[in-house]
């Protein structure tokens, strides 16, 4: 069984009195990251105007440390990716012909990361 630190409940912090940082969209104080839970995360996509996608990650923001949406193609490759460590989670992509899935990483304060993948919506 792992050792967890202390967390003291009236400001959040270990019981040693340091300080939290800020940590991407992440404001988890050190030492309380080894019981972030995983995969409540979820993704809403829908088109915007003409050949354009937006996507929005949706999950506890205190948790995660970034999202990576990704477009891609039927065999799995990339085609555009953008990174968003600040709230709110969400980009806008024009679609490439080629493009049929969405995809996005949550990469979490403890380290781990949880893929979030589904058809472009038509």
């Amino acid at each position: 069984m792992t050792d967890y630190p202390r967390v003291s409940v009236n400001n959040c912090l270990p019981e040693s009195g340091a300080a939290s940082s800020a940590r991407g969209m992440s404001a988890t104080p050190p030492g309380y990251t080894g019981r972030v839970p995983h995969g409540a995360d979820s993704v809403r996509a829908w088109r915007v105007g003409r050949g354009q996608v937006s996507l929005r990650w949706q999950g506890d923001p205190k948790l995660a440390d970034s999202v990576t949406f990704e477009l891609t193609d039927r065999s799995g490759r990339m085609l555009r990716r953008s990174t968003v460590s600040r709230l709110p989670a969400e980009v806008r992509f024009t679609i490439p012909a080629n493009a049929a899935f969405y995809e996005a990483d949550v990469h979490y304060t403890d380290g781990a990361t949880n893929t979030i993948m589904s058809r472009l919506p038509r």
